[in-house]
């Protein structure tokens, strides 16, 4: 154990399977990590990243599994982040990924484990490099201490707690390119597309707007109910404010305007423009109002932008947010321009605010540029 770098040793294994049939061709892979003092680990621990590990075929190439934990309570709404990174060979070889996270608990039953939550390639946000899913610390403690051990007559017999080790299976699918997956449709629903254009037109319609946003000398106005299913803060923020006086006008001191009308457009369209030009701007309202598409577009549109003028703002913004794989290109992009950056007065200010910042350049240096070492690592809140 080596806390002054928050590493701490984990255990992990995996087994391999082949499975073939006459339309598809799928290698199935198994990995075990163990986690030890879970509950203490979620409440103070900000980054827990698995072992790197890798398939029998290593065409596959490599995974590792990362969690952002919340505090495991009840009525902890935190959110509780699992991500799945992997090679982008993957991508280039267009092969397709099928993926279950499941946590589990032993103390249940002796003989087997018990899964407590899982999670799969039906719940998740894809990018090029990474998998996620989102929860939070009150819905993973619900999930354990309602499938903690009962007696005979159906009685729970033990407390409210998380079990001190929990097990995190991970289980992943390739489907190689060139399977048959899907056959093509008699026929194409079209219809579908003109609700989609029927949103967008509401966004310049006043009919039915039924709240208003003052954001410095502008004012902007919107429906409630497109809002609250984009947002869960907007949803929160109309359910929480019971009269409709309260919730007609709402003041914003925090966002340019050009940014708020911007952000209308994202939630009524799904697209947003001049996001390049404005991306810092735009991952701080995706990040206020929890919208999560514009939050991963803003972050690829930082991650091709990162250069000599911008990777230390990147890097700051990387870590207010908790963004593990942005932090990680900064770090890499630094290490790649070593000598273009580190005399820099804005990288001297940087290392004088945050002295182990210079330790994790090197450690990485080090390591080859790799994701993790042998070890599982922690990063403390």
């Amino acid at each position: 154990m080596a806390t002054s770098q928050g590493f701490i040793s984990l255990s992990g294994e995996i087994t391999h399977t082949e499975s073939y049939c006459t339309s598809l061709d799928v290698h199935k892979y198994e990995y075990k990590w163990t986690i030890t003092d879970f509950e203490f680990v979620c409440r103070k621990v900000k980054v827990i990243r698995s072992q790197k590990f890798t398939t029998k075929n290593f065409r596959d190439g490599n995974f590792i599994i990362v969690l952002e934990p919340a505090e495991l309570v009840e009525n902890n709404k935190d959110p509780f982040h699992i991500h799945l990174y992997y090679d982008t060979k993957l991508v280039k070889d267009k092969k397709l990924l099928n993926v279950k996270i499941s946590f589990e608990r032993f103390d249940t039953y002796p003989s087997y484990a018990l899964c407590v939550k899982s999670f799969s390639t039906d719940n998740l946000y894809r990018c090029e490099k990474r998998i996620s899913w989102k929860t939070n610390g009150s819905n993973v403690y619900r999930s354990f201490v309602e499938k903690r051990p009962k007696n005979t007559s159906g009685n729970y017999t033990t407390p409210k707690v998380i079990p001190t080790d929990i097990t995190v299976k991970c289980e992943v699918s390739i489907i190689y390119p060139g399977a048959i997956l899907l056959k093509t449709p008699l026929i194409d629903i079209q219809c579908c597309n003109g609700i989609v254009k029927k949103i967008e037109n509401l966004l310049d319609n006043e009919d039915f707007k039924d709240v208003t946003f003052n954001v410095e000398d502008e004012k902007f106005t919107a429906h409630k109910n497109i809002l609250a299913i984009r947002s869960s803060v907007f949803a929160a923020m109309f359910m929480n404010k019971m009269s409709e006086k309260q919730t007609s006008v709402v003041e914003i001191d925090d966002i340019k305007p050009v940014i708020f009308q911007q952000m209308l457009n994202y939630i009524y369209t799904d697209k947003v423009e001049n996001l390049d030009d404005a991306a810092f701007e735009f991952l701080y309202v995706a990040e206020k109002y929890q919208l999560e598409n514009l939050r991963i577009m803003c972050i690829n549109s930082l991650n091709y932008k990162i250069s000599l003028t911008t990777v230390l703002k990147t890097l700051e913004i990387a870590e207010l947010y908790s963004i593990e794989q942005l932090r990680y290109e900064c770090l890499k992009f630094i290490i790649e321009n070593k000598y273009e950056i580190v005399e820099t007065d804005d990288f001297q200010k940087l290392i004088l605010n945050r002295p182990s910042l210079w330790t994790e350049v090197i450690n990485l240096k080090e390591s080859g540029g790799g994701k993790c070492s042998k070890y599982s690592s922690y990063e403390l809140k």
